[in-house]
């Protein structure tokens, strides 16, 4: 099912179950519910990396219900029916074609709930670490300096949480709060920046130490997030590309450009060879990034190096026996759009070449 069916079928499931129940019995069992159904369309909308599907009206009608139910049946902060889990699927629910005004309301929500503020009359719950991941999630996506500022903003609020009196260890800092950090801060002007991503490693390397965790130093995820697009929606279901997929060449629509400046793509294949020799061995997801970033050049030198790096992929599954790195068709695509785009008389027998290989590839692996 595509993320628009997903989400119509548990919007139909939330109108079947809602109702206005008579005890408090009743109305926790449709908390309950309520708060299963944001969970299932915060991850919905979380998948859906083709179309931008704004569900943030709906999450709100099921966000009141709970918060009306608690109102009426809860009548202390202890039995309230609003959950840290209900909120923060909320918050993945949030606008995703308005990034920034997203950001503002769940991080406004993360500061509410830090201080276990009232919300149409009732507490909210204390946040966890999937709020703060949240929130930084949701800011990384705004780009430029405001993101950069909302991500550093809400870590260090984390720091300070998870330093705080009592039992803090469910505040402590995970994988996914560093690649976020460390993804948003390795762009400049929206761009991955060498530079900047060196300087940020060594300061989660630093960070690590500290939490005494040395073994995600060697997580090759967190290197993948410094080159990954932190948007995750590079395809776009534009009716003017048919299939769909053709928009990740869309750089090339037309013929060729003329782009002297590919200092970040340069960066980013710095970054994979860097590392290999520090023995953190890339994935198909760090070639692929690569490769797209090459392929947004709309360049012929952009196009030839994208397909070196796919043909390397392609010699590290063969011949260095790396299962990781075995291509799929999501790394084909971007370099057959290209040339499909093109216009070039030697499209045809590139996209065929390329089709051939993968299937040959396919049999063998």
């Amino acid at each position: 099912d595509s993320a628009e069916e997903r989400i119509t079928s548990i919007l139909a499931w939330y109108k079947r179950v809602d109702r206005n129940p008579g005890t408090r019995d009743e109305a926790s069992g449709l908390a309950q519910l309520c708060t299963k159904i944001l969970i299932a369309l915060g991850n919905a909308n979380k998948q859906s990396d083709i179309d931008l599907i704004d569900v943030r009206a709906d999450a709100t009608e099921i966000l009141e219900k709970i918060v009306s139910l608690s109102s009426k049946f809860a009548k202390s902060q202890d039995s309230s029916f609003l959950s840290t889990e209900a909120l923060n699927a909320y918050m993945r629910c949030l606008n995703q074609s308005d990034p920034s005004a997203s950001a503002k309301i769940a991080d406004d929500f993360l500061r509410g709930m830090s201080s276990n503020d009232l919300y149409k009359g009732v507490v909210l719950p204390s946040p966890d670490l999937n709020t703060y991941n949240t929130v930084m999630s949701l800011w990384s996506v705004v780009g430029g300096d405001e993101s950069q500022v909302g991500v550093n903003n809400v870590y260090q609020r984390l720091e300070v949480a998870s330093l705080g009196e009592g039992n803090v260890t469910h505040l402590r800092p995970n994988s996914q709060t560093f690649k976020i950090l460390l993804g948003t801060n390795s762009r400049k002007d929206n761009r991955f920046c060498i530079e900047n991503a060196k300087e940020w490693m060594e300061k989660i390397k630093t960070l690590l130490e500290e939490l005494g965790d040395k073994e995600m130093l060697s997580d090759v995820d967190i290197y993948n997030a410094a080159v990954s697009r932190q948007d995750n929606k590079i395809i776009s279901n534009d009716n003017e590309y048919s299939p769909y997929w053709l928009s990740l060449g869309k750089s090339f629509d037309g013929g060729f450009k003329n782009i002297t400046d590919d200092g970040s793509e340069k960066g980013m294949e710095e970054w994979l060879l860097d590392m290999e020799t520090k023995q953190v061995y890339p994935t198909i997801e760090t070639y692929e990034a690569v490769i797209q970033a090459w392929i947004e050049t709309g360049t012929w030198d952009g196009l030839l190096r994208a397909e070196d790096w796919a043909k390397r992929s392609v010699l590290s599954a063969t011949v260095g026996l790396q299962s990781s790195v075995i291509p799929r068709l999501k790394t084909i695509k971007p370099i057959i759009a290209a040339w499909a785009l093109c216009g070039d008389e030697r499209a045809p027998k590139r996209v065929k070449d390329w089709i051939d290989q993968l299937t040959m590839l396919s049999e063998t692996t």
